[in-house]
């Protein structure tokens, strides 16, 4: 298992079949302003073939696998509602949770991101740390000059799951 807030991956057995990466609580630093946390967690299937190395070696392995190897990948936004968001391969599926039943009833079936966008997130403040590469495009974008004629607007809530919760919530 690997979190954003251990130092390094904990192997928790030889026998079991996945390996779980995750961040407990992404946003924690922007929960005295109001903003939405939430938890971001990915499964993989456990490497058998490199059990024979050692610990730390085979755990940093297990979790840096490719996203595309992932079985499951899910959020949990803690917002004005609660909303589980989980895909298991076969789509993406939102769920909210019913606090008079304490359920989760699937709201948003077959999610799909649609082909163009017209918001854009990054952190501003680094701008000047960026490849040059990336402020042409994003100042392309800003300014509707790109493939596309639109002028792109800009969201940064510096919380992943805030940012996902943002743009499911309000399109």
């Amino acid at each position: 298992m690997a979190s954003e807030e251990d130092d390094g991956p904990v192997w928790i057995t030889d026998d079991g079949p996945f390996v779980v990466v995750m961040d407990p609580l992404d946003g924690s630093r922007n929960i005295d302003a109001s903003i939405p946390t939430g938890t971001i967690f990915g499964i993989y299937r456990r490497l058998v073939e490199i059990d024979h190395l050692p610990v730390e070696e085979k755990a940093l392995i297990n979790c840096l696998q490719s996203g595309a190897k992932l079985v499951a990948a899910a959020y949990v936004l803690y917002s004005s509602a609660t909303i589980l968001c989980a895909s298991f391969g076969s789509g993406t599926h939102a769920f909210t949770l019913d606090h008079t039943t304490g359920d989760f009833l699937m709201t948003h079936p077959n999610i799909n991101i649609p082909p163009r966008g017209q918001i854009y997130s990054v952190n501003d403040a680094r701008y000047f740390d960026w490849s040059e590469g990336l402020r042409q495009y994003i100042d392309t974008i800003r300014q509707g000059k790109g493939k596309h004629p639109k002028k792109y607007s800009a969201r940064y809530i510096c919380s992943l799951v805030g940012f996902i919760g943002l743009f499911y919530m309000v399109g």
